[in-house]
């Protein structure tokens, strides 16, 4: 017989999930909302009526959204844990297959995107970005390797870029939080990027290059089929067994990277020589030409600071490898200096042929018109210069380097997230689940558009790694009175990186805005999760109430919400305060059931976290 207790478990389960449901859709209305009120305000110059209160109405709907997604991911920890990785005995990631994670991050799928449309815009200005990008780039590798050599000889986390920043200032300090923070961002939006590139690409794109060589309808189809699920298998591989199958992972990925550089660097020469290397218009040099640099430099970088996917795999990597030079000399190396040495080589290799290749589309000179029509212009050049056979070519290097982004962008964003939650930032509940919530923050950002999420890319990642560079300085508690000469490159790299994240701004506005609300939104999250289960469902609903009362003071008649973001139904963007007061007035009363769940049923009764 089933006892009253059980009952009780399970009725609670199941008001769980549907108040979860229910959270998930007002997560989803009031994000809409925001970003589009804060386009709005701030980008379009929109002044809407009561704008602090319709401001201070969302964010209070946001955090009961997530508060009642997250109450159900805390009773149901192991049903979402992600699948259970098997420790490896043994490292067994050598120099190339480290190398090789270095370079598929680096030699990205946005490149085919990014540098046609750049360098046919800004010509001369956008070849000198790229410089600028992979010298700050390969200044950050070698500051990385400083960093991770001293933190190796002290026995130090060096697993992640922010593990330095953990080390230097505590897994509590506002630095850390930052850092992390930006970076789950950041490669969120890279593979919510990757995820679109590849959805036109596969469905748009490569079916033509597959039709060019007579090959029927039915057959294409079937190998855009096939694609998809390959990125799928591989997806699920890397995401999920990634440390029982690491050794063959890395194996593929020599093998894929091998490929996908001869590709690059075959169109390079290949392109180039067609046009006999046309430089014209290159010159002259615009009026504006240093503000535009400093702003250029911001956008493309992202195409550079894939190098530092080297240091997640530290522990994966073995602590001494043998590299034989054609069989004519042999050398022996520890990680404590291959593992910097392949974050420079990445960085350097890869920006090469990335330059090079910019280069070589430049000598193109195809019309800016077709470049911005096209979803993918890299293979329209191809096809254009090149042929059938040389969009085929160019179609696999995309394929394979979207994959590996995407991928190596997946994973970093759920490492990261799991990270914040293991060190208290977050509920230990969206730490088990990352890897859900990550999904589900790719697929609302995917929705962004690809212009918004490059720029986000960018700043978020710069801010990241102007604060990771300063770790030499916190590390050994320098003071502007101890300075020395070696941390003359940290601070550089540090400022520079922080100029340029700034100049972006000047691009979007809005992206700019949005990422420091981020930064202000998520640390707001955390103070109030340090406030334990039951504080966070209490401020909430008081948070929540206080906010009708502010919402109910609006006339109905007065009142003109901004458009959302995303198109909605007619029946949810009515210029009326029901459904807004709805959200807030059905959000308390469920949370407040929840917590009256979580006391008297599920018997958790700690007001602050401990």
């Amino acid at each position: 017989m089933v006892s009253v207790k059980r009952v009780l478990r399970r009725l609670a389960f199941a008001y769980k999930i549907a108040a979860s449901i229910v959270g998930a859709g007002i997560t989803f209305f009031a994000s809409d909302y925001l970003i589009g009120t804060i386009a709005g305000f701030f980008v379009k110059g929109d002044v809407v009526l009561y704008a602090p209160v319709f401001l201070l109405s969302l964010f209070a709907a946001l955090i009961t959204g997530i508060e009642l997604i997250s109450s159900l991911t805390g009773s149901i920890k192991v049903r979402f844990i992600r699948p259970v990785r098997r420790a490896v005995s043994k490292p067994i990631l050598g120099f190339f297959s480290v190398l090789s994670i270095g370079m598929a991050a680096t030699i990205a799928s946005p490149l085919f995107v990014l540098i046609p449309e750049n360098v046919m815009q800004f010509e001369l200005i956008s070849i000198a970005s790229l410089i600028i990008s992979a010298t700050l780039s390969t200044l950050m590798a070698r500051n990385y390797g400083t960093l991770y050599k001293y933190s190796h000889e002290r026995n130090l986390d060096s697993v992640g870029g922010p593990s330095f920043v953990r080390s230097a200032t505590g897994p509590k300090s506002l630095r850390y939080f930052l850092t992390r923070l930006s970076l789950w961002l950041a490669n969120t939006a890279l593979a919510a990027y990757s995820a679109l590139l590849f959805s036109d690409f596969d469905f748009q794109i490569f079916p033509g290059v597959l039709s060019s060589f007579s090959i029927g309808p039915i057959t294409v189809n079937i190998i855009v089929v096939v694609v998809i699920a390959l990125f799928v298998f591989w997806f699920i591989i890397n995401a999920f067994f990634e440390k029982k199958y690491t050794k063959l992972i890395g194996l593929v990925q020599v093998f894929l990277v091998a490929i996908l550089g001869v590709i690059m660097i075959s169109q390079t020469i290949l392109l180039g020589s067609k046009t006999g290397w046309n430089m014209a218009h290159l010159l002259p040099v615009p009026k504006n030409w240093a503000f535009d640099l400093i702003i250029n430099v911001g956008y493309v970088y992202l195409l550079f600071f894939g190098f530092q996917e080297i240091q997640s795999v530290e522990k994966e990597s073995m602590p001494e490898v043998e590299i034989n030079l054609f069989n004519w000399k042999k050398f022996r190396i520890t990680k404590e200096n291959y593992l910097p040495l392949t974050m420079v080589l990445a960085v350097s290799v890869g920006s090469a042929i990335e330059i090079f290749y910019a280069i070589a589309v430049f000598s193109t000179h195809p019309s800016q018109q077709l470049i911005e029509k096209a979803a993918i212009p890299a293979v329209t050049i191809s096809r254009l210069v090149l042929g059938n056979v040389g969009a085929l070519t160019i179609s696999i290097a995309f394929l394979i380097s979207t994959v590996g982004t995407f991928v190596t962008a997946f994973v970093a964003s759920s490492r990261h997230l799991r990270s914040l939650g293991e060190d208290g930032f977050l509920p230990q509940s969206m730490s088990s689940a990352s890897w859900i919530f990550s999904i589900l923050f790719i697929a609302i950002l995917s929705l962004a558009g690809e212009n918004f999420l490059v720029s986000i890319i960018d700043f978020m990642a710069l801010i990241s790694l102007s604060i990771i560079n300063l770790s030499p300085l916190w590390l050994r508690k320098a003071t502007l009175t101890t300075l020395k000469r070696s941390d003359g490159l940290p601070l550089f790299v540090a400022m520079f990186s922080f100029v340029t994240a700034i100049a972006e701004y000047f691009i979007t506005p809005s992206v700019v805005l949005f990422g420091v609300l981020a930064l202000v939104f998520g640390y707001l999250i955390y103070d109030l999760f340090r406030l334990g289960s039951i504080g966070v469902q209490i401020f909430t609903i008081l948070f929540d109430l206080v906010s009708f009362l502010l919402l109910s003071l609006i006339s109905t008649t007065s009142f003109i919400p901004e458009t959302p973001y995303i198109a909605l139904p007619a029946f949810l963007t009515t210029p009326h305060l029901f459904l807004f007061q709805a959200a807030l007035i059905i959000g308390p009363v469920l949370i407040a059931e929840n917590l009256l769940i979580d006391i008297f049923i599920l018997k958790r009764t700690g007001l602050v976290s401990k």
